[in-house]
């Protein structure tokens, strides 16, 4: 008899020991684009200085970025301004299902440039990334300008959805300038180049 306990305990721990592939959890991030300039029109060889600074009026010092995620009846809500943009917004658990938005608001010499609401569907294990930029074009999504404002568009590798705000006229640096949402999600388990 305890040659047997001996031998489960033994077991036992072995079992405790053998690699256990984690399973992940979906998570949320928001960025900011750290482009500078961009060609702009594309092809045209002239390009446009991209002010998504921190640190002045006319680019992200106002921003204010509100995520809402819904899921089994409870609602979380995470708030962050051009301070936490800065300093990077560690990932955080989001659930695996149900809904997510972001509300963008944009001020500038105290009032409200630009506003938008982004809403999509949470999936399992999904690395989301929200990143703003304020650009004419979103650099690194390509898009069809009628797949605009919504999710699950085709975007580009990694890319979920991308959408438009537009930035008060007498707020905005150059012509076509605007206010983007690009949504990236990723499952680690099946892309692991995608991260």
């Amino acid at each position: 008899m305890r040659a047997l306990l001996l031998a489960l305990l033994v077991l036992a721990l072995g079992a405790c020991r053998s690699p256990v592939e984690e399973v992940p959890t979906a998570t949320l991030t928001v960025t900011v684009s750290d482009w500078i300039e961009l060609e702009w029109p594309y092809f045209s060889g002239d390009t446009v200085r991209l002010n998504n600074s921190f640190d002045e009026e006319a680019g992200l010092a106002g921003i204010e970025v509100e995520i809402t995620d819904v899921a089994a009846g409870l609602v979380r809500t995470h708030r962050f301004d051009a301070s936490d943009l800065e300093e990077g917004v560690t990932p955080y658990d989001v659930p695996e299902n149900g809904t997510a938005s972001a509300l963008l608001r944009l001020t500038q010499d105290g009032k409200v440039v630009a506003t938008g609401v982004a809403e999509w569907a949470l999936r399992p294990a999904i690395q989301w990334e929200v990143e703003i930029e304020r650009s004419p074009y979103p650099y690194e999504a390509f898009i069809d300008e009628a797949d605009l404002n919504q999710a699950q568009q085709p975007c580009g590798r990694g890319c979920q959805g991308v959408w438009r705000f537009d930035i008060s006229e007498d707020a905005v640096n150059y012509p076509d300038e605007a206010l983007w949402l690009l949504l990236w999600g990723v499952d680690p388990t099946v892309c692991h180049l995608c991260m």
